[in-house]
């Protein structure tokens, strides 16, 4: 709203989509980025030198992400571990352990081994063929599958030691 105004409107956008420099258009007080640039930049910043520190990237993640929410989001640090549980509590997670499930047998009776040879044949001959292997059993497996933890499983069990190897 423009202070001491009616609301700004703009045809061809609803009135809560609109973004919030187009909220503050024309208001000599609101600044362009505001606030929203410099905790961006500041995260950003403290996530590049954790990382140069040498910590693990879920360690930086996760410290980035607290600092996020204990000093720069409104809602309390106590909705934390509800939020967190009720991420979890879904039951489309309750499959995962079925897929991982699903891709040990397949890779047990040598399924995923003739899908790898499937896609080498295709592609082994290109630079790069192996990595190119590698996506398309990946893709393949998991549009079999449905499962992208599973995926990775099944095809990662065969694929890195070759990986390695070359």
């Amino acid at each position: 709203m423009h202070p001491g105004g009616p609301p700004v409107r703009h045809p061809g956008l609803p009135s809560g989509l609109l973004l919030p420099a187009l909220r503050n258009h024309g208001d000599p007080r609101a600044e362009p980025g505001g606030r929203t640039l410099m905790v961006t930049l500041f995260l950003f910043c403290v996530f590049l030198g954790l990382l140069c520190l040498g910590l693990p990237i879920a360690f930086v993640l996760g410290v980035t992400a607290f600092i996020m929410i204990a000093f720069f989001s409104p809602a309390p640090l106590q909705m934390v571990p509800e939020v967190m549980y009720n991420a979890l509590d879904t039951f489309p997670l309750m499959a995962i352990p079925f897929f991982v499930m699903a891709a040990q047998f397949m890779v047990q009776g040598g399924t995923s081994r003739y899908l790898i040879n499937a896609a080498n044949c295709w592609v082994r001959h290109w630079w790069g063929g192996l990595a190119m292997v590698t996506v398309i059993s990946c893709m393949i497996f998991g549009a079999l599958c449905g499962s992208s933890v599973a995926t990775a499983l099944a095809i990662g069990v065969i694929v890195i030691p070759a990986m390695l190897e070359h």
